[in-house]
């Protein structure tokens, strides 16, 4: 029988053909049979090899991208029950965190191919844990990015569409009687989307990381539409002379409230904190009025 594997690698070939998944070829290739010990897995299913002993464990993944391992009947007995069974619930719960489920298949490989290590440690188990809480911060770390990968994909989309309304509405005039009404909206969701660009660089996420694509695209329409919304509330303010602009210099009143809308856009409290304070001067009114 074929001896393949030594101190983690395949016999003759590099560990470099290993990470490039040629297990499965390789082993058909030489005509390989697992030994007795390993008797429920075949070759078929091994889609990476994570780590191998041969009177010890197999730990791999399989075709579905999920982690496998397999103990001898040998090792079994003098694993410490307890400290496997505490490692095993933690692997589990790592592999059903809510981020773990948006990795994208590269990150997922790297998560399982840790995760499989801290198994192949379970005789150890202070070295076990440590790797396991590092796993769990590396999930967390690249759903964030996964996060904000998305997050750019929408904004920059979000910004064509912008371009495209404004391209058709000059050569086709498609929106000229909306123009008082779109404008500031316009640089409203301009000023939002900004504003989500420079808060996903910074680490500052404000969406449920673990809820999906689906959930987080529609939370992002929600926080664009508020700043478009909030841009057209401060034109209204303008509007009705409820804001007036003093301008020194050469700065044109234009030019300065395009800035306000995208500002408006931008900040979450600039227009509520501008309703508040309106709120506070209306109940005054009412107030006096009624004596």
């Amino acid at each position: 029988m074929l001896t393949l594997f030594k101190n983690g690698s395949l016999t003759g070939y590099s560990n470099e053909e290993i990470e490039k998944r040629k297990i499965k070829s390789i082993l058909k290739r030489e005509g390989y049979t697992f030994n007795r010990n390993f008797i429920d897995i075949e070759a078929d299913s091994v889609f990476d090899l994570i780590t191998h002993s041969d009177d010890k464990y197999f730990i791999f993944i399989d075709n579905n991208v999920e982690l496998k391992w397999e103990f001898t009947k040998n090792f079994e007995k003098v694993l410490d029950k307890n400290d496997w069974c505490k490692i095993q619930a933690e692997v589990i719960r790592i592999i059903n965190l809510r981020e773990f489920t948006i990795l994208n298949k590269k990150a997922r490989k790297q998560a399982l191919s840790m995760l499989g290590t801290a198994i192949a440690t379970v005789e150890c188990y202070e070295e076990a844990r440590k790797i396991l809480l590092d796993t769990e911060v590396y999930v967390r770390e690249s759903a964030k990015e996964t996060v904000r990968n998305w997050l750019l994909i929408f904004t920059l989309g979000n910004i064509g569409i912008l371009i495209a309304c404004v391209v058709c509405n000059y050569f086709f005039n498609v929106w000229t009687n909306m123009i008082n009404v779109l404008t500031p909206c316009f640089f409203g969701v301009l000023g939002g989307c900004f504003s989500i660009l420079v808060k996903s660089r910074k680490n500052v996420l404000e969406y449920n990381i673990g809820a999906g694509i689906g959930v987080i695209f529609v939370d992002f329409l929600v926080r664009i539409t508020i700043s478009g919304l909030a841009a057209y509330i401060l034109f209204l303010a303008f509007d009705a002379g409820i804001i007036s602009i003093s301008i020194d210099g050469d700065i044109s009143r234009n030019s300065l409230r395009i800035i306000l809308y995208i500002t408006a856009g931008f900040s979450e409290r600039l227009v509520p904190s501008l309703l508040e304070r309106l709120e506070k001067v209306f109940e005054k009114v009412k107030i006096g009025s009624s004596h």
